[in-house]
Parts: structure tokens; sequence; C-alpha cells
């Protein structure tokens, strides 16, 4: 079952096993906690504020196109 990222609060963290937290998504727009990076969230996939698309969420684990890491995505307050 896909799970709509769009809506909703989250809490973003880096890699396991410190898995520190490095951001936030609400309502459809994920924040880096740095200011440097900002995407666009529509259930499962992630945009650029292009409108390109960048990559997607599986299991809780956002990661590029390519494959490449990019956060753990979780349900906040």
């Amino acid at each position: 079952m896909a799970i709509d990222y769009g809506e909703g609060k989250y809490v973003l963290y880096g890699q396991l096993p410190e898995k520190p937290r490095v951001g936030w998504a609400e309502d459809g727009f994920a924040y880096s906690d740095s200011g440097t990076w900002k995407f666009r969230l529509d259930n499962e996939e992630i945009y650029g504020l292009g409108g390109d698309i960048v990559g997607w969420v599986e299991n809780g684990v956002a990661s590029t196109k390519a494959g490449h890491f990019i956060f753990i995505i979780e349900h906040g307050d």
C-alpha cells in the first residue's frame, strides 16, 4: 500500500546507525534543517522545485532515481 507523504507531518533522518535528524516535511514539502535543500512530496514520489522527479520513497527510505540515499522519513507529531 502506497503512503501519501504529500499530507501530514514527518521527521527526516540521515543514515543508520547514527540516524541523525536532518529535516522535516509538512503538507507536501520536505526541508533540510540546514536549509540546503527542499523537495516537493507527492505520494511516494520526490520532486525538485522545478518539477523534475528526483526519486521516491520505498519502505520509509527516500532515494534518488539512481538509488542514492536521500533521507529516512517517519511520522512526526
